[in-house]
């Protein structure tokens, strides 16, 4: 029951943190999916260059013709159902492949891994297909997108790094034995499945701010507060991430001294 309650209480302080994340970044009011009105649009004075509208007037014919097919697919779906929709689908599809590989191979090495790549791929799949209708900036234009984006990526970039190297250096994960069968058991592949769907989950969890931003319609190309206090914090996270990544693999590499890690940043958590 510990145990059960422990995990219950981490879950909801991970949704707590992600949702007043997202609530930091969330625009100042919600994108209506319904019909554009024509008449909102101010008519432009000829010769006049309009700062993201005429950058996106001037760009190559092919980046054109992807933003208006993207576009067309937003108008049926929106743009946040385009985006979520197709993070799910990905997400899953990643992890579905990497589990028969994995099981095919029994092998559990670039679970991490393939883990690490999943969430780099959402962030570039939510920059192309995020909103650019309704007089939305375009991913390359929004500041807070970009923000968020590669914030977000040096996070999973970091992730990604560190984890391949742990499988690495420990040549495995003592986890996933029993499914695989390494100790002379039956395989268990659906046990073996289970995780990879976690995974999945999880990978989505995380991603969801993320997702939401970039989603997102609204046009606001300056910072607001909330922006600038969540982009402190969000960096802050990333680069305490870092650093107890490190000093707990030197930990490691010293032999494990005492029951729990106490170098650095973990002496915190661990009082």
């Amino acid at each position: 029951p510990t145990k059960i309650m422990r995990k219950a209480l981490i879950a909801i302080v991970s949704i707590a943190l992600i949702l007043s994340n997202a609530a930091a970044f969330a625009p100042g009011k919600l994108f209506s999916l319904g019909a554009h009105n024509s008449s909102n649009i101010t008519p432009t004075a000829p010769g006049k260059k309009q700062g993201a509208s005429y950058i996106a007037e001037n760009r190559p014919t092919g980046i054109k013709n992807q933003r208006k097919s993207i576009a067309s697919v937003q108008r049926t779906m929106g743009p946040q159902a385009l985006v979520y929709g197709t993070a799910v689908a990905t997400t899953f599809g990643m992890q579905t492949v990497g589990f028969i590989a994995a099981y095919l191979l029994k092998t559990e090495k670039f679970y991490d891994i393939i883990g690490g790549l999943n969430y780099l791929v959402l962030a570039l799949l939510s920059a192309i297909l995020g909103a650019t209708g309704d007089g939305a900036l375009s991913w390359i234009d929004d500041p807070r997108k970009i923000l968020t984006t590669v914030l977000f990526g040096i996070s999973r970039g970091w992730l990604l790094l560190f984890l391949a190297w742990r499988a690495h250096e420990r040549k495995g994960d003592s986890r996933f034995d029993e499914v695989l069968g390494k100790n002379g058991g039956t395989p268990q592949p659906l046990n073996f499945f289970v995780f990879w769907m976690v995974q999945a989950f999880w990978v989505m969890l995380v991603s969801m701010p993320m997702l939401f931003v970039n989603s997102s319609s609204v046009k606001m190309p300056e910072f607001s507060g909330y922006d600038i206090a969540t982009a402190i914090l969000f960096g802050s996270g990333v680069l305490i991430e870092i650093v107890a990544d490190i000093q707990k693999a030197l930990w490691v590499k010293r032999g494990r001294l005492g029951t729990f890690c106490k170098a650095g940043v973990w002496k915190f958590s661990r009082t």
